[in-house]
């Protein structure tokens, strides 16, 4: 039989203080993932970001290739892993093609660049908090902007025939990856299209992750 001192009710401490574990008021052990949430911690941390495409849409791409919906670059030397937490997709206009919105990866020792660049900025989750180490990117809807294409990690999100007059809207769609997929330094993770061009259509992608240092 083990004994164990708990203290019973939340407490605050600062980091490297050594502390009792908790309990409730029936004197059971208290596990949770903390005070405010799963992404409490890293958040207070300033460890997690968000970056996402405009509100006007982008291209969302047709095939595997050197554009992309919205890409996370990983710097090389930037001494941080990045893990992708979470993933969304949104409608913007025009007329989707059926197919599917995948997942890519492709090394890129240098930053992703080209005339189609469009540079977005990633926000920490800690609102007016620093800013990480990975940075972020889509196109123009015309130019490459990455050094080797996209190979395919798995497919994430269906499209269909959608449009602004569609009877049943298309809805904002998001998968928690909760670190399933690791962005090492000198890599880039992608949402790309793989679909039917339909008629000028636009979506919004966006991707979360968490930086933990190497």
């Amino acid at each position: 039989m083990v004994n164990a001192d708990l203290i019973i009710g939340p407490r605050k401490v600062g980091d490297g203080v050594l502390q009792t574990a908790r309990g409730d008021k029936f004197c059971d052990l208290t596990v949770t993932y903390g005070r405010g949430g799963y992404y409490a911690d890293p958040a207070l941390r300033q460890q997690i970001f968000v970056a996402s495409t405009a509100g006007t849409g982008v291209a969302p791409g047709t095939a595997l290739g050197q554009t992309a919906l919205i890409v996370i670059w990983n710097p090389t030397g930037s001494g941080v892993n990045a893990f992708v937490q979470k993933t969304s997709v949104g409608f913007v206009s025009g007329t989707l093609g059926a197919g599917s919105i995948v997942y890519g990866q492709a090394a890129s020792p240098a930053a992703p660049t080209g005339t189609g660049i469009v540079t977005i900025t990633p926000v920490s989750t800690y609102l007016g908090g620093s800013a990480g180490k990975c940075q972020a990117f889509t196109w123009d809807g015309t130019h490459n902007i990455l050094a080797n294409a996209l190979t395919l990690i798995r497919p994430a999100y269906l499209s269909g025939a959608f449009t602004t007059t569609t009877a049943i809207a298309p809805q904002v769609s998001s998968e928690w990856l909760h670190g399933e997929i690791m962005i090492p330094p000198g890599y880039v993770f992608g949402l790309t299209g793989i679909m039917a061009a339909g008629t000028s259509p636009l979506m919004m992608g966006a991707v979360e992750w968490s930086e933990e240092l190497i």
